[in-house]
């Protein structure tokens, strides 16, 4: 999660968003997860998601804040599907 959490936040706040801005790093980021294009809900939910943490890193100009941010949300989810809740 962690190791995840910092190279993507690197890679899409740190180069592509700081490159193209907020919604080229959104769509990049939701398509690269390609495991949730299949189901248009969970595409939009990784499109927000990235919308969030594109948006936090606007605000507050840290990586170290997105990275933080990343790293809950995925441990938190990955949580949620290894307790068999869906």
């Amino acid at each position: 999660c962690a190791l995840i959490a910092v190279t993507e936040e690197w890679l899409f706040r740190g180069v592509v968003q700081t490159h193209w801005g907020l919604g080229p790093a959104s769509i990049i980021f939701a398509v690269l997860h390609v495991r949730y294009l299949e189901k248009w809900f969970l595409f939009l939910m990784v499109m927000l998601v990235s919308l969030f943490l594109g948006m936090l890193y606007e605000q507050t100009g840290s990586l170290w804040v997105t990275i933080t941010a990343h790293f809950l949300i995925d441990f938190v989810l990955a949580l949620h599907i290894r307790s068999g809740k869906e």
